[in-house]
């Protein structure tokens, strides 16, 4: 498993969520797609983990009391944060950040469109995490906003953002914003046993 220095940003999008088979049932994070700037720990998440990794440039600026976001590819703005009126507080460890994350792990057939060669789900188990700083604000104070804007604009990415601009936030129940130190090579992933329906 390759470890990496640093990660210059990354974005995730994971809702919790609770998956039950008939050999185990696991609580933890579902990782539906992960956003990053650096080539290098996407093609290594990609093979190795199979992570849904894809490119997008993250401009975020930030001061004492806020935080914003730019996510875009090719000039294109499509995705916007903004979080107004953050505030330090003690450092902890957060039960998300330790929450096992789950995934489908999924590699097309070469040669059979529509077919896999792997096709599984996996589970990253949780881990503590050390954290240096941790800022959080009313959730009022947050703006979060996906723009569609087509295959001419974003041909590899449209059919992503499509779908995240046609998501409804009906209410944001928590703002937080953390700086990690240090991390982990997720090595401990594994597949989980799932029942095959043929049998």
């Amino acid at each position: 498993m390759a470890g990496w220095p640093w990660v210059q940003s990354f974005w995730p999008l994971h809702p919790r969520c609770r998956l039950s088979w008939k050999q185990e049932e696991i609580h933890g994070a579902y990782l539906s797609v992960l956003f990053e700037n650096m080539a290098d720990p996407i093609i290594t998440g990609r093979d190795e983990l199979g992570y849904a990794k894809i490119f997008a440039t993250l401009d975020d600026t930030r001061d004492s009391s806020s935080l914003n976001l730019e996510m875009g590819w090719e000039g294109s703005q499509w995705g916007h944060l903004a979080i107004r009126g953050l505030q330090k507080i003690s450092e902890d460890t957060d039960e998300y950040l330790i929450k096992p994350l789950l995934h489908l792990k999924y590699f097309p057939r070469t040669g059979d469109v529509g077919a896999a060669d792997v096709e599984s789900p996996t589970v990253t188990p949780g881990r503590s995490v050390c954290l240096q700083e941790v800022y959080e604000a009313e959730p009022t104070n947050v703006e979060l906003s996906f723009k569609s804007l087509g295959w001419n604009s974003l041909p590899t990415l449209h059919h992503i953002v499509d779908k995240l601009a046609g998501i409804q936030i009906l209410e944001i129940e928590k703002a937080r914003f953390e700086i990690q130190k240090g991390g982990h090579d997720v090595g401990t992933q594994r597949s989980i046993l799932v029942e095959d329906k043929k049998a």
